[in-house]
């Protein structure tokens, strides 16, 4: 079967993310109404379902699941190709050339890799239309801070969504226009979603529940692309936890011969001590998908 070139690296570079937390290895399900694919992040932060639809393909076939691995070298070695790229799998080895040139690379075996959910029962509150491009020109410019202060902020208001970054040097702000969003739902989101979104290229809806994962869907005429990132909730506790109690020792003393100091024999002295309090830090990060109903 063949494909466009463009089609299959704009397609495989969605789903697998492209970036540090890169989609490696995914299950290719080739039904009838074309190619489904459901897939995590190896950190479980991101998870991503890709429908390529049959009608993209010339002489499309039904071959069930395939494993696909090494995906990011896959379109990198697709890019270099000038022409349309055909596909055959021929027991445990995927093939894909142009006429006389092309690259063979071993399957894996489904049975034994780890499949992706399908997205579903994720119930958020707004849902806002924006255009990936826009949104990723506002992300862009937020990554001009120290990676390590990068977050981007959500905020929903009457008929508006706001994006902004609440840390690093410079503060950049955009706002979306949504005649159906209420006022009320705040979500904060770090590197990971901006990794997920960079090669979106259409308009988006982007769906939001207060401190609960962003899903993002992108559908076009070739494909149709489902997001879901963990949000990055930032909760910083002192903990007092109060020491073992520690009891105050009494000295039964002798004379002493000492000009400056006398006690009696029999005579109780308490000898202050002070009390410690050990202080524990909580700071917690949740960055892991919140479970999804099946």
């Amino acid at each position: 079967m063949k494909i466009k070139k463009s089609i299959l690296v704009s397609f495989l570079s969605k789903i697998s993310l492209q970036s540090d937390s890169s989609i490696v290895e995914a299950v290719f399900d080739f039904q009838d109404d074309g190619v489904h694919v459901k897939a995590m992040t190896p950190d479980n932060i991101v998870m991503v379902n890709g429908f390529l639809r049959a009608s993209v393909f010339e002489n499309y076939a039904v071959l069930g699941e395939v494993g696909f691995q090494e995906i990011p070298s896959i379109i990198n070695i697709v890019k270099t190709f000038s022409e349309d790229v055909e596909i055959s799998i021929n027991g445990n080895i995927s093939d894909f050339k142009e006429k006389d040139r092309g690259v063979a690379l071993e399957i894996l075996d489904v049975s034994i890799m780890q499949k992706g959910k399908e997205i579903k029962g994720l119930e958020l509150d707004e849902t806002v239309l924006i255009e990936s491009k826009k949104l990723n020109t506002l992300i862009s410019d937020m990554t001009s801070n120290n990676k390590g202060e990068f977050n981007v902020k959500f905020t929903t208001g009457n008929n508006v969504m706001g994006v902004s970054n609440t840390v690093g040097k410079y503060k950049f702000r955009d706002t979306f226009r949504e005649l159906d969003c209420k006022e009320g739902t705040n979500a904060t989101f770090g590197v990971p979603l901006a990794n997920a979104i960079k090669n979106l290229t259409d308009e988006i809806a982007v769906s939001l529940k207060t401190n609960f994962p962003i899903k993002i869907v992108e559908t076009t005429a070739d494909s149709t692309i489902t997001i879901v990132v963990a949000p990055r909730v930032e909760n910083t506790n002192v903990i007092e936890v109060p020491a073992p109690k520690i009891e105050t020792p009494k000295v039964n003393t002798q004379q002493v011969a000492d000009d400056s100091i006398k006690a009696e024999v029999g005579v109780e002295v308490e000898v202050p001590k002070e009390t410690p309090v050990a202080t524990a830090k909580v700071d917690d990060d949740l960055d892991e998908i919140v479970p999804i109903v099946e």
